[in-house]
């Protein structure tokens, strides 16, 4: 059913994209009609053609070409003006050829392969005045504009349906969880969930995703300054902090994904669904009967109303299971529910990664996905907490990256922890990217909370020891101890502990102001030994409480940008969305030459139309939102100043007013070589990147 749906998905999308070739290629043909030019083809797609059609020839399976040299005897370019009407054919073969990337209008004496091969009739492109010609040439890209801005009325005219501009979580470490307060934030440190985001830069953020390409747009190296309204607060917060590349985008960063609603994600999407259900198998809430697209609507005989509310409720009970009540199709059901630890995270002094944990000490690496498709299926496990990766002794989360990029593509040792047992095995990495390659195992990781072995400590801490608001860098508290990376906690005081959770509620629940810590290492002969822990002595690295959450992927929760039935609004909204655009993909270009944007983030066919399968899935009007994007990036890429494309050749047209006389042939061949290079390249690249995301 999924190939199916799938494939249904794929040819509506491919019948929007040729449509958006088709209306660039119709602006061509449609100015070169009024300019007087003879128009020998027009083609969505390359190749040889499926189906053609000719006026006097009809349809034909291939190219009509053949017909009608059996009827006249000669072939189309041998039939001048008159005798083509005289017959009754038309000028013009329409087609749609094998090869769905692209279209092309042929115009006699025009021919983007030889650009300066000239044609001596008086309505050939070459004879045309320079001034019509610019027209021809730029049409395409003014009906790709034109044709944006109309499905942007449309769409706007009855709703688009966008993740709101609401924080839901700030993930620790990350910028935006360090943020710093500016002006009446002054003071202020770090976003929070709940936080509606109001501007980025100078610019205003209707929607989560304008934040995240803002973030992405922003200049590299540059604090950026965001504004956001907070419960309780009347007037807009103004933070700035610093962007960060993300590892796994690619694009800068700040660490916040959106507010949530009640539901639990997967429900009307069956890519999610598989996603959401393998979530939920490993905890153990599928075969407790939680499903995606459920709602929660009760925790131990309270309603809920919302997803900060099921937060609360359960969180205050601190670890201790509660009953949750669910509605879905099939009617009501109860699950327990458990919440867990929200881990501090303890900053490091700049130049090191920070992470969180206790007192210094810090979880060893789990991995939690083994992707599918990865060449380490079969050899990894979900649930193998890494003690060794090359030669890198019980890494933290940065060592563990940093010994997969030392290593680079083929085999790389590791000792895990499965089952409890030590078991030795080799995995492969690989590298992905084709100009920034980055070696990756094809697993997600996750700190082992659940296991009492420590990663390497951390030595040095930075925080504000002396509650006077200025960090500094000082031991970590168990940074005299020895403690090496591996090494298992067993006992606080004499109490056995299993894991994480159990070590911080026995240190603070001891009494005194000392603990006592029973540390086996992780040598062969494994020898205990007894570590005295004065808590008179913690400045930072342990907090006075636990803060503990429910981690569950419920649905964004959305906001709908819509022209409330003003048709004036709906065009004013459609024009400025297509001015936005065009300033957002040259800034794009801007930030791949500055590094903030990566080449892999750049998305050809492959990519367009499986991302196109997707939007499909939330709706009529996104889809028409879609096609608009697409539509802008068609006209901006094709007026850029490169040759082969409309921008190329428009600058041709330019040079040619200017002097007299077009460019030197031997001038257009080279460069029509040197396109041709570059915009195959560029297809190769994108094409291999899209296959990338894709099969990755």
């Amino acid at each position: 059913m999924d190939i199916l749906t799938d494939g249904f998905n794929i040819l509506i999308f491919i019948i929007g994209f040729g449509l958006l070739i088709f209306v660039h290629e119709l602006g061509h043909f449609m100015a070169a009609k009024w300019a007087g030019i003879r128009t020998e083809a027009f083609a969505i797609g390359f190749g040889h053609p499926i189906v053609a059609w000719r006026k006097g020839i009809g349809f034909t399976l291939g190219s009509g070409n053949r017909r009608l040299k059996e009827r006249t005897g000669r072939g189309p370019r041998e039939l001048d003006d008159e005798e083509l009407r005289r017959l009754g054919i038309g000028e013009t073969e329409y087609s749609i050829r094998w090869l769905p990337l692209g279209g092309f209008v042929r115009m006699l004496g025009q021919d983007d392969l030889a650009p300066a091969s000239r044609d001596s009739s008086e309505r050939s492109f070459n004879s045309t005045p320079v001034w019509k010609r610019m027209i021809v040439v730029s049409a395409g890209v003014i009906m790709n504009l034109i044709f944006a801005a109309i499905l942007f009325v449309i769409a706007f005219s009855i709703g688009v349906r966008f993740e709101a501009p609401v924080i839901g979580t700030v993930v620790p470490g990350m910028p935006a969880s360090l943020a710093a307060g500016t002006g009446d934030a002054e003071g202020l440190v770090g976003l929070r969930d709940g936080d509606r985001i109001v501007t980025l830069g100078q610019d205003p953020v209707e929607t989560f995703i304008d934040a995240q390409i803002g973030v992405a747009m922003a200049r590299p190296d540059e604090p950026l300054e965001i504004q956001v309204v907070r419960e309780g607060s009347d007037a807009p917060l103004t933070f700035e902090m610093m962007p960060e590349k993300s590892e796994a985008s690619g694009l800068l960063s700040v660490g916040i994904l959106p507010a949530t609603s009640t539901t639990l994600a997967g429900g009307d999407n069956e890519d999610a669904y598989e996603a959401i259900k393998s979530y939920l198998s490993r905890d153990g809430l599928w075969e407790a009967g939680l499903r995606p697209g459920m709602k929660i609507i009760g925790v131990d005989g309270t309603s809920v109303s919302s997803v900060d509310q099921f937060q609360s409720l359960v969180t205050a009970s601190e670890g201790v299971p509660v009953s949750t009540r669910w509605s879905g199709q099939d009617g009501e059901v109860d699950i327990e529910l458990s919440a867990q630890p929200v881990w501090p995270v303890m900053r490091a002094p700049a130049g090191a990664e920070s992470q969180p944990g206790l007192l210094g000490l810090v979880p060893l690496v789990k991995i939690s996905e083994v992707r599918k498709g990865s060449p380490n299926e079969g050899i990894l496990k979900a649930g193998d907490v890494v003690l060794r990766i090359g030669d890198a002794q019980a890494p933290r989360m940065s060592g563990f990256r940093k010994a997969i990029a030392e290593r680079g593509a083929g085999e790389i040792d590791l000792t895990v922890i499965r089952s409890g047992e030590f078991v030795s095995l080799k995995a492969q990495v690989v590298e992905q990217g084709l100009f920034e390659p980055r070696a990756l195992l094809n697993v997600s990781i996750v700190p082992a909370w659940d296991i009492m072995r420590v990663a390497e400590p951390m030595p040095t801490l930075e925080c504000d020891a002396d509650n006077q608001g200025s960090l500094e860098a000082v031991p970590a508290p168990l940074s005299q101890a020895g403690i090496m990376g591996g090494s298992r906690i067993l006992s606080v005081n004499g109490h056995p502990v299993n894991d994480w959770q159990e070590l911080y509620r026995q240190i603070m629940e001891a009494e005194g102001e000392q603990v006592q810590l029973s540390v086996e290492n992780p040598t062969p002969g494994r020898e205990q030994r007894s570590i005295t822990l004065s808590l008179a002595d913690i400045s930072c690295g342990l907090p006075l409480e636990m803060a503990y959450a429910m981690e569950l992927p419920f649905d964004p929760i959305y906001t709908t940008r819509n022209s409330g039935g003003n048709p004036i609004t709906a065009i004013s909204m459609g024009l400025s969305e297509t001015f936005n655009l065009i300033t957002m993909t040259y800034l794009t270009l801007d930030r791949v030459a500055r590094g903030s944007v990566s080449v892999e983030q750049l998305q050809g066919p492959v990519g367009i139309v499986h991302i196109g399968t997707k939007v499909i899935d939330r709706g009529f009007t996104y889809l028409l939102f879609f096609l608009a994007l697409i539509s802008v990036n068609l006209a901006v890429v094709n007026f850029l100043p490169l040759p082969i494309v409309d921008g190329g050749l428009f600058l041709n047209l330019v040079y040619e007013k200017i002097k007299g006389r077009p460019p030197s042939p031997g001038f257009q061949n080279a460069a029509a070589i040197f396109g041709l290079l570059l915009i195959g390249s560029v297809f190769i690249m994108v094409t291999y990147n899209d296959l990338v995301r894709l099969l990755g």
